[in-house]
């Protein structure tokens, strides 16, 4: 994603944020940081400092000498001064691509079994959370009896979410945790980018004429509640020596028609199926990593 999607990007949720000061204050300090960091990345690349000259052009020559002979290197993304405004950006609105920050480091000394339970933990309390805004959700957007087609209704930009929860199945999937590992570290993921959208379209509802409840309080704690699943998980293959799946997630996993959708109604569908599936995977980590506790003797 091109540094100007990530600054608009960044505008959308600044606006957000502060139309709507009933949420966290943590979506305030984020956003503060934010217009800071924004600051720092829109200035002009002409500002930045001169870059370094080889040991072999150290020698003093003419303006119209260094002209003639030498040609201004195109400065690039990665030489910007501004990247690391860029990159702190990005760990603040993208926190599903680094949820513990840049260049993160377990500790050795702790067993990889208390880093299983850890995971376990943390996604015992988001699924209580995520739980019970599913029921609450349910009650107030449906008036009337809940359709029974929504319960089969399936998303084709989410993840199949598995099922197999039961011991036997567990183990075989424990047998194979270098692959089952970054396989829910991505299906995370791609919930994460999901809520974002999710998150936007209840703060805009919110700001509109309807009879409606807003969920925004609901899905900023979800969305914290996620950043601190994913570091957990992150900081547990990274004890195991776990690599994450390529290419990495980003925002394209959520199509444009999937975003951009103008009924109310059929938001509430989309929604629901994500809440719903997003829930039955916690519930699916939460056994795995119960198992993996278990059968860790390290």
């Amino acid at each position: 994603m091109s540094n100007n999607s990530i600054v608009l990007h960044c505008i959308k949720h600044m606006g957000m944020c502060y139309k709507h000061h009933r949420q966290e204050i943590l979506c305030h300090f984020h956003c503060l940081i934010a217009i800071c960091i924004l600051m720092t990345v829109l200035t002009p690349a002409s500002s930045a400092p001169l870059s370094t000259v080889s040991s072999s052009s150290k020698s003093p020559s003419t303006p119209s000498a260094n002209k003639k002979n030498s040609i201004e290197p195109t400065p690039t993304i990665k030489d910007h001064p501004n990247q690391t405004g860029v990159r702190l950006l990005r760990s603040l609105l993208y926190y599903w691509e680094v949820p513990c920050g840049f260049n993160p480091v377990p500790d050795t000394t702790m067993p990889a079994s208390a880093y299983h339970g850890n995971v376990a933990f943390r996604a015992a309390v988001a699924l209580e959370q995520a739980a019970n805004l599913e029921v609450n959700f349910v009650l107030e957007r449906w008036t009337t009896d809940f359709p029974d087609q929504v319960g089969s209704i399936k998303l084709g930009w989410l993840p199949d979410v598995p099922t197999n929860v039961d011991e036997v199945s567990l183990e075989a999937i424990f047998n194979q945790f270098s692959i089952a590992q970054p396989d829910v570290f991505e299906m995370l993921q791609i919930f994460a980018v999901n809520f974002d959208q999710i998150y936007i379209d209840e703060l805009h509802l919110a700001e509109s004429i309807t009879h409606k409840q807003s969920f925004e309080d609901e899905y900023a704690q979800l969305k914290v509640q996620l950043k601190h699943l994913l570091c957990n998980m992150e900081m547990d293959m990274l004890r195991l020596s776990h690599q994450k799946n390529e290419p990495p997630v980003d925002m394209d996993v959520m199509p444009s028609e999937a975003r951009d959708i103008t009924s109310q109604s059929d938001r509430d569908f989309r929604d629901y199926v994500t809440i719903r599936d997003y829930v039955k995977l916690l519930q699916y980590i939460v056994s795995l990593y119960e198992t993996a506790r278990s059968k860790t003797q390290y």
